[in-house]
């Protein structure tokens, strides 16, 4: 069983730490196909450890850091903090490949959405990358659409940058409307659903 909580406790950090290096090794394995060097999308992107994700996402209406969970086994995340006092910006995206194909990106991406509108701003934005297709198009469902470059990235990388953003007045797909935070919850560059280069099912 699915359920998504919002991090608070040391243990909850501990879950995001590991959910976050799970995304950078993948990225780093990953990057190299597209010119970049691991090493550069480390220190770039991927340099997120559990003191410094406490923080930047607890006891913050405007940036948390949501954990999905299947049958209590840390499986995805998803957070969101402020980027400046009219947007917010998703990092995080990740689904551990273990637990792809049970739609569990899909209910982060809702439950995100629904905790950014409960707070002060009103657009999104997300930095992503080509080779993440899966990450991409469960973007353009939820209504994120190309955007002006909004972070100055190295020029040998920005080929693989993709800049995306969204009014978060604008309606949430019917399909995903009513996929609710789990009942024990407290109301740069993204990964999806595990191994990206190959078609998976959501």
């Amino acid at each position: 069983m699915l359920s998504i909580s919002v991090a608070q406790s040391q243990a909850d950090f501990e879950a995001a730490e590991g959910l976050c290096t799970r995304l950078g090794q993948w990225d780093a394995k990953v990057a190299p196909r597209y010119g970049v060097a691991s090493s550069d999308v480390l220190a770039l992107f991927h340099h997120e450890n559990r003191v410094s994700l406490v923080e930047k996402f607890n006891n913050s209406a405007d940036a948390k850091f949501l954990i999905a969970r299947w049958e209590h086994v840390p499986a995805g995340s998803l957070a969101f903090g402020s980027f400046d006092e009219l947007c917010g910006e998703m990092q995080h995206f990740y689904v551990d490949a273990s637990f792809r194909g049970l739609g569990i990106g899909r209910q982060l991406m809702q439950s995100a959405l629904t905790e950014i509108a409960q707070g002060s701003r009103r657009r999104v934005l997300i930095h992503t990358t080509p080779y993440m297709t899966h990450a991409v198009a469960i973007y353009e469902e939820f209504g994120f659409r190309p955007c002006s470059r909004f972070r100055d990235t190295p020029e040998h990388i920005r080929h693989t940058d993709v800049f995306m953003d969204r009014p978060i007045n604008s309606s949430i797909p019917k399909a995903h409307a009513d996929l609710p935070l789990s009942a024990d919850s407290t109301t740069g560059r993204n990964l999806p659903e595990g191994e990206m280069l190959t078609p998976i099912g959501d």
